[in-house]
């Protein structure tokens, strides 16, 4: 502090020495004080507009400049004109950014001022020219004060020039050159170790790698300039960080985080009160829940935006509004609103997608004639252009141009997808318009429909398969869980041994690695134009058909090896079915539903069901709505069950003998339909009719690929029999818990009382109970004690010899997480767990489906939820895993994923079969049930027998399926 009274003080005494020059005493000691106010109020502005505080910045300029008008103080003058200038231009008040800054250009000229001074300006000004859209005159004013920079030699503000022409390249689409300017820039940053400047140039080329779909470089970049810039502590680059890394994860499909990071961006932002930043944030939020399907919600956030938008006239930004809203009512099928405003928007895209949506097949085709690809347009736009171009194709029956387009669409789709190296779960459904799965939907429709036209062969599939109909097979497998077949090889792989001969295991080496080699030169090939990025692509390709040939023949002689270190979608010729077993493939795609017949070795049938997503949906949820509760099971109906078994299954089944075993793997909802309880015919009610389960054995499987690839698995290994989990103790004034820490022993709960013993935490949503403490109507969420289990867990483990008691069985105060942890569950044959389970998002705090543990004596950072995520961190070699619960195979249903539910979470987590419920299970006759599960299963029956036997024994007692048909089993019978 004293430091800088003194420099103020010299500042004054020398300001006061040139006032004096050639003025009276007097009016040079006044015009000094003044000057020097109009410095000090000039610096305060510096100082607030650093922290982002605009408003107060603007005040002290604007006191400052008046002062200095009077003064006629010309480099005081254009200093806080620019500075004026900056804080509109950060405000997003364009026009008003331009008037500053053009007037402090003007006076520099005038007065001849110093170059460095008017490059400034000329900078300025082009920065603003680019942020209305007006590219060409951008670029004359930024190269112009490139060029006088360079003169100049002032590396900092040649980065700086450097940036802005590749901000505008940017703009323009120019990706080579934005990255070539950008590259140069931070190379200067760096060098001169500039924090700041570093973290923009990181920033920008993380905008240019994101665009490009490489989402993988633009993370990395981004969290490098959000890691200064929270050094640096300026809030708004701290948003924009925070928008960048919430862009990159919106387009992964992982929502959630995307989510975090743009309303903290938002809340920055607003706190700023920045509005053209804070109609970015409101926007981005508006994509999530528009991608999300939640259109309400997005839409009042697209609103909101636009509104700021307008009252700020930034032509391209109302445009991009306009156009979001349009896609919106464009999703509702609300054509005429979508059309109005696709039409004020003036953006192709959206008319692109209307005309499609509604039959003007020719229109899109001719509109994307204007909007072809060029070399180096960003793969996310071009997936979105062959997309558009294959549905246009399609709808106008063109099905084999179709097919092509389709394919480069998925081709670059892979490409994109092989480069992530992180969470790939959302990748398929994310994506604008319906998500990069549609490219697949599209292929997959396209080609079987050849395929039903008498279409055989395609020069351009041959890599895929030996014909179209295992073509169309092979992409339907490309849709179906691969990120939990990729996660089983990975946990797995570890364990066997390279069983490839040296010369073989030196030829892949060398592949991968000039493959790896010729990645790491993208950049470097890519900045330096098309003829060189197109030499660069056909070494690349050459390449990945060398490997691709390779890994031909090792699946066909080392098939092991290759699943487990090249796990992608199985050719139908190398399935390792049984001769007694059919797989049942479904489909579903945009206007018809395609079911694949698999026997061992070939795709016997294809069969077109002309029910599209919506059709296929509804009638799901209206069959499987009365067994979602025990209130509603009496309304139960046999005629639906049957109807949709002659929709599903009965094409596929005639002439199948019921000797045959069934895998059935579905698509979208049919993940969380029973299959078992669809109706073969029908009798006066639901007692005496004949179900699928009567007469066929089923399993459930997440995809051909994983069957594959368990089946070339060891058996478990596992050392003991039985581990089992029952009956929690949820609350600590259970009369159980009290005699615990009491040292007594334990007390039988009696029925009536289990209530006052309930677990109980605040629901998300009022019809499920209290949503908050205050809260005087609602019951909130409370899950009951569940002594059954415990009777239902020690039968269990009496048939295999097994005392209740831990490690291998958890029972009352030690049925907790923190005992779970502590059990080795590597080493149990078999994995039983009772007790309560439920959906994500039911409790506050828990957004993931989970089983709800013992929620006393828990220790550290257990609390009592074994939720999804942390069954997935579980290392298991079960042969079996039973979810003795309600709900545990329902879950989120994902594009190119299924259902995200605890069977595919334990079979990540090494199990070999998983046994689920799709709804709420009776907690009485569901012990039942489980006893003669194990029952059969000891007597040397296999999964999938012990469970139709105990089905049928079941059903006999409680014919109504809501009791006998809601545990599937998924993996191996």
């Amino acid at each position: 502090m004293k430091r800088k009274i003194i420099t103020l003080f010299i500042l004054f005494i020398a300001l006061f020495v040139i006032g004096c020059w050639g003025n009276t005493f007097s009016q040079s000691v006044d015009e000094a004080l003044r000057l020097y106010k109009a410095l000090r109020l000039y610096n305060q502005g510096k100082e607030a507009k650093k922290y982002g505080r605009y408003q107060e910045a603007l005040a002290y300029y604007e006191r400052s400049l008046k002062i200095c008008r009077d003064l006629n103080h010309l480099r005081v003058i254009t200093a806080n004109l620019n500075d004026i200038g900056y804080v509109y231009n950060s405000l997003g008040q364009y026009e008003k950014a331009l008037n500053y800054y053009e007037e402090a250009l003007k006076i520099k000229r005038e007065n001849n001022l110093s170059p460095e001074s008017i490059a400034t300006s000329l900078n300025n000004i082009g920065f603003v020219y680019c942020s209305l859209g007006q590219y060409e005159k951008a670029l004359n004013y930024l190269e112009e004060a490139l060029k006088i920079y360079r003169e100049l030699n002032i590396p900092q503000y040649i980065a700086i020039s450097l940036n802005n022409i590749g901000l505008v390249y940017h703009h323009l689409g120019q990706y080579d050159k934005a990255l070539n300017y950008y590259e140069e820039a931070l190379k200067i940053v760096r060098q001169l170790n500039i924090p700041q400047y570093i973290a923009i140039s990181l920033n920008d080329i993380g905008l240019v790698y994101d665009s490009l779909g490489q989402y993988e470089k633009a993370l990395n970049y981004y969290e490098e300039a959000l890691k200064i810039r929270r050094q640096l502590n300026i809030p708004q680059y701290i948003a924009t960080s925070l928008n960048n890394i919430g862009a990159v994860y919106s387009s992964l499909g992982q929502y959630e985080k995307a989510l975090n990071y743009y309303e903290e961006a938002l809340k920055i932002y607003r706190e700023l009160n920045i509005p053209q930043d804070i109609a970015t944030s409101l926007n981005n939020i508006g994509y999530v829940y528009y991608f999300l399907g939640q259109y309400e919600k997005a839409l009042s956030y697209f609103e909101e935006a636009l509104k700021i938008r307008k009252e700020l006239n930034i032509p391209q930004d109302i445009a991009i509004s306009l156009n979001n809203i349009g896609d919106i009512y464009l999703s509702q099928k609300r054509y005429k609103e979508a059309e109005k405003y696709f039409s004020e928007a003036k953006g192709r895209s959206g008319f692109v997608e209307l005309y499609i949506a509604t039959g003007r097949h020719n229109e899109a085709l001719n509109l994307l004639k204007e909007m072809a690809p060029k070399w180096n347009t960003a793969d996310p736009y071009r997936i979105q252009v062959y997309t558009q171009n294959g549905l246009g194709l399609k709808g106008m029956g063109k099905f084999k141009e179709a097919s092509a387009e389709f394919l480069q669409a998925v081709s670059i789709s892979e490409e994109m997808r092989a480069r992530i190296k992180g969470e790939k779960a959302g990748f398929f459904g994310a994506g604008y318009y319906g998500g990069r799965i549609r490219s697949y939907k599209g292929l997959i429709s396209t080609l079987s429909e050849r395929v039903i036209t008498g279409e055989t062969i395609d020069e351009r599939f041959k890599p895929y398969g030996k014909d179209l109909l295992s073509t169309s097979f092979y992409f339907a497998e490309s849709t179906r869980a691969r990120v939990l077949l990729e996660a089983i090889a990975e946990s797995v792989r570890g364990y066997f041994k390279s069983e490839l001969p040296p010369e073989i295991k030196n030829k892949e080496e060398d592949i991968l690695n000039r493959l790896s080699a010729i990645e790491e030169q993208w950049t470097q090939m890519y900045t330096k134009g098309e003829d060189v990025f197109k030499e660069w692509v056909k070494r690349k390709e050459t390449l990945k058909k060398e490997l691709d040939v390779l890994i031909s023949n090792m699946r066909r002689e080392y098939p092991r090896y290759a699943s487990l270190n090249y796990p992608k979608p199985i050719p139908v010729e190398e399935l390792p079915l049984k001769e007694n077993e059919i797989l049942l493939e479904y489909a579903i795609c945009d206007d018809a539903t395609y079911l694949f017949v698999v026997s061992k070795g070939k795709v016997e049938r294809l069969i077109k069901i002309p029910k599209d997503k919506e059709g296929i949906e509804a009638l799901v949820e209206e069959f499987v709505l009365p067994l979602q509760s025990p209130y509603t099971q009496e309304d139960f109906s046999p005629f639906l069950g049957q109807s949709l078994y002659c929709l599903l299954l009965e094409d596929a089944l005639k002439g199948i003998s019921p000797d045959k075993e069934i895998i059935i793997i579905p698509d979208g909802i049919l993940g969380l339909l029973p299959f078992e309880a669809l109706v073969i015919s029908t009798g006066k009610d639901y007692r005496d009719s004949l179900y699928v389960g009567d007469k066929y054995k089923t399993t459930y499987c997440q995809s051909a690929s994983i069957l594959a690839l368990n089946r070339m698995l060891k058996p478990s290994q596992a050392s003991k029999i039985l581990f089992a989990l029952g009956n929690p103790i949820y609350d600590k004034n259970d009369p159980r818990y009290i005699a615990y820490k009491k040292g007594q022993p334990q007390p039988t709960l009696l029925t009536q009382n289990l209530a006052q013993y309930a677990y109980r935490g605040l629901a998300t949503r009022r019809e499920w109970g209290k949503t908050s403490k205050d809260d005087k109507e609602g019951k909130g969420m409370f899950f009951i004690p569940l002594p059954e289990t415990e009777d239902e867990v020690r039968a269990i483990a009496g048939l295999f010899g097994v005392k209740s008691e831990p490690p291998d069985v958890l029972l009352n105060i030690y049925a907790n997480e923190t005992n779970l942890r502590k059990a080795t569950l590597k080493n149990y044959r078999y994995l039983h767990f009772a007790t309560h389970a439920d959906l994500p998002g039911k409790v506050q705090g828990i957004k993931e489906p989970f089983l709800l543990l013992g929620q006393v004596e828990n220790k550290g950072e257990d609390d009592g939820f074994l939720t999804l995520t942390e069954v997935l961190g579980l290392s298991l070699d079960a042969d079996i895993v039973v979810l003795s619960a309600c709900l545990t195979g329902r879950g989120k249903v994902m594009e190119g994923e299924g259902v995200v539910n605890f069977a595919r979470a334990f079979q990540h987590a090494g199990a070999r079969s998983v046994l689920v419920s799709l709804w709420e299970v009776a907690s009485k006759e569901t012990g039942e049930y489980m006893e003669l599960f194990y029952q059969h299963l000891k007597q040397g029956k296999t999964r999938g027998e012990a469970l139709r036997l105990a089905r049928n024994e079941i059903k006999k007692k409680y014919p109504n399926p809501f009791y006998w048909a809601p545990f599937i089993l998924h993996g191996e019978r």
